[in-house]
């Protein structure tokens, strides 16, 4: 589980703790639901070098077979933290980390809020006639999402802002009304 890119002048890395690190990412995804495999394979390519990597080469890295990675990689570029990249002189199809991935999580779990207030919205109508003690499980979910949704937004902005100070990039200019 070597990241080192061949001729790199970086200190070298300690493998076992690598190995703890993708261990600890992949098992903490699966407590959220995804895959321990697909959890894995975010915490390889948040650590490897070089950061685009080949699905043999994290078949290799993880010790996973050439199917499971192809499955892997699929959701995870479904779920907007991974994409396939090419590189100069090399036929293969890459993977990395989206740069932007940790951001747009944001925008899903927006989608994901307004959905879900959604239901809850026609939920409350469908039981409109019946004891609020039956609808009160559905109006907990409303005021949740509702809630999500009017914040996520500004959270969003927030950090793009603050990634941008850290990285030195210039705001986006105003768009016009």
């Amino acid at each position: 589980m070597n990241t080192e890119a061949p001729g790199s002048a970086a200190a070298p890395v300690d493998d076992d703790a690598l190995r703890r690190f993708v261990e600890d990412v992949g098992m903490f995804m699966e407590s959220t639901g995804v895959p321990r495999s697909a959890g894995r394979l975010v915490g390889w390519l948040l650590v490897c070098d070089p950061p685009e990597q080949s699905a043999q080469q994290l078949a290799e890295a993880l010790g996973a077979s050439s199917g499971g990675v192809s499955t892997n990689v699929r959701l995870l570029a479904q779920v907007g933290l991974v994409e396939r990249v090419g590189l100069p002189d090399d036929r293969r199809t890459h993977y990395r980390i989206k740069r932007d991935a940790w951001s747009t999580s944001i925008a899903d779990h927006l989608r994901l809020a307004t959905a879900m207030r959604g239901f809850a919205d026609e939920g409350l109508g469908l039981l409109a006639a019946a004891d609020p003690s039956r609808r009160e499980r559905l109006r907990q979910a409303q005021d949740y999402f509702a809630f999500m949704e009017r914040e996520l937004p500004a959270l969003g902005r927030r950090y793009d802002e603050d990634r941008r100070s850290r990285e030195g990039e210039a705001p986006p200019a105003p768009s016009d009304p």
